[in-house]
């Protein structure tokens, strides 16, 4: 017997099966798929509905759904495709943790992307959002270190790769804050390729070692990114895992690495309720600018450059104490605007021993040079570039001419360069470099943790601009 199905049937079918379809999709995707996640602080009325420029986010993110829950966990609500309604600040950074200091204003972004180039940290404002409280570890005095006994030092010498300047200062700035959690005395030894404490000075800390004061760094006293560590099978873990003296117990503890080190502390939940006070740790500008100005001032013989390079009167307008030596300025940049980049090439005939990667390309560098020479409203500003490249020097030379700052810097890289018969002049030129972007008035920065670090040094709310992908736009941390 013949059994005819009707066109209705066959269309129920249809339904039915790409029901299953799409519900099978939503599942694997929402549920079973990794999760990236950001937290953020709004306001209670904020319109979660408000549409925005929504093709960029598709063309750059590829974000498909967005689901947003309240701190107890509770009232989850799924939105819209986020190409048609929702809006909200997305940071797609490497390492997301829930902040520690819930309230009941804090809500989940959950979402996923496709990572490219174009949307790496790039972000879009979308309404008003509420900053996470800045409270920072009180200031370093004299008291800080009562009954302490015990010390961690960060340590950089011949014996391991450091890295270079971003390297070594994000690992520095993050065992020192290491320290005053698990309240030990912190040190600090950088010999490679020259002492540190040559260009800086301890500021509120005294993290230079008297003689004799600790003993020498061994396997069994030494947490360590490189190489095999007798001292547990696996320090890094072991150091997230409750109290850090139960598993170190030594009074000296030495720390090689080029890793950042605050996520060891603020997710330890041993030690939650000082992450909760200090909150502002979990801003990385936050954290730098506030633990770098408590280790380090420029030393006598870094200013005293400084003032050779760029003026008395500039170096005192940004605050800087003056040397003590009077000298005649290569440039004397005075009350007028200094407007800076960083352009990082990469391995090239200048820079022959770094990595061989893309970070600024030949078609960058007149998209940058002509958004810095816009920001020259009065025709009068002077221009300076730090790069690893002599040829964008020289490019930077002709096109700003007697505008440009040229001081003549040796181009080096401070770590696969150390063993150089001039590799000390190279640190000096690295160290002259960052600070003098610190002080930029107007500052582009290139996917460098060497630009990254000197726009958090600077004591300034102007906006740091970053060139990517032939376009120079705001950074947004």
């Amino acid at each position: 017997m013949n059994v005819k199905v009707s066109k209705t049937s066959l269309f129920i079918f249809g339904i039915i099966y790409l029901s299953v379809t799409l519900i099978t999709i939503v599942y694997v995707t929402l549920v079973l798929s990794p999760v990236k996640y950001q937290f953020l602080e709004v306001r209670p009325d904020f319109n979660f509905s408000k549409s925005l420029d929504t093709k960029e986010w598709i063309r750059e993110a590829h974000l498909n759904t967005i689901l947003l829950q309240n701190d107890s966990g509770q009232s989850k609500q799924l939105f819209q495709n986020i190409s048609t309604t929702v809006t909200i600040l997305f940071t797609l950074n490497n390492k997301m943790t829930k902040p520690a200091f819930p309230t009941k204003n804090v809500y989940l972004a959950q979402s996923r992307a496709n990572y490219s180039r174009q949307w790496k940290g790039k972000h879009r404002k979308a309404g008003e959002i509420i900053k996470y409280p800045q409270n920072l570890p009180p200031s370093f005095n004299s008291s800080s270190y009562k009954n302490v006994t015990k010390y961690l030092c960060y340590l950089c010498d011949t014996n391991s790769m450091c890295g270079g300047l971003g390297d070594r200062q994000r690992p520095l700035t993050s065992v020192y804050i290491w320290s005053r959690i698990i309240q030990r005395k912190f040190k600090l030894i950088m010999t490679t390729p020259c002492n540190l404490s040559d260009f800086y000075v301890p500021n509120k800390v005294d993290w230079l070692p008297e003689a004799n004061e600790l003993e020498p760094p061994s396997v069994n006293n030494t947490i360590s990114t490189y190489g095999y560590n007798p001292m547990v099978k696996d320090p890094w873990s072991m150091s997230m895992q409750g109290d850090f003296e139960k598993y170190f117990p030594n009074k000296v503890i030495y720390v090689r690495t080029n890793n950042d080190l605050i996520y060891h502390v603020t997710d330890n939940k041993f030690y939650a309720d000082i992450a909760r006070q200090w909150s502002g740790l979990r801003d990385p500008r936050s954290r730098f600018f506030w633990s770098w100005h408590e280790l380090m001032k420029p030393s006598t013989n870094l200013t005293s450059r400084l003032q050779g390079i760029l003026g008395s009167e500039f170096i005192k307008r940004k605050g800087l104490d003056l040397s003590m030596e009077d000298v005649t300025p290569l440039f004397n940049v005075g009350n007028r605007s200094l407007i800076c980049a960083h352009v990082r090439v990469g391995k090239n005939p200048s820079n022959p021993k770094d990595e061989p990667f893309i970070a600024i390309t030949d078609e960058d560098i007149p998209v940058l040079f002509n958004f810095m020479k816009k920001k020259d409203t009065n025709s009068s500003a002077n221009f300076f570039i730090s790069t690893d490249y002599i040829a964008v020097r020289n490019l930077a030379q002709d096109f700003f001419g007697t505008q440009y700052i040229n001081y003549g810097g040796l181009i080096s890289h401070i770590d696969r360069q150390r063993g150089d018969k001039n590799s000390c002049q190279g640190f000096e030129s690295a160290l002259l470099d960052q600070a003098i972007l610190s002080l930029c008035d107007v500052l582009v920065i290139s996917r460098s943790g060497f630009s990254v670090k000197a726009a958090h040094m600077r004591n300034s709310t102007a906006p740091v601009y970053v060139i990517d992908n032939k376009e120079v736009s705001v950074l947004e941390e």
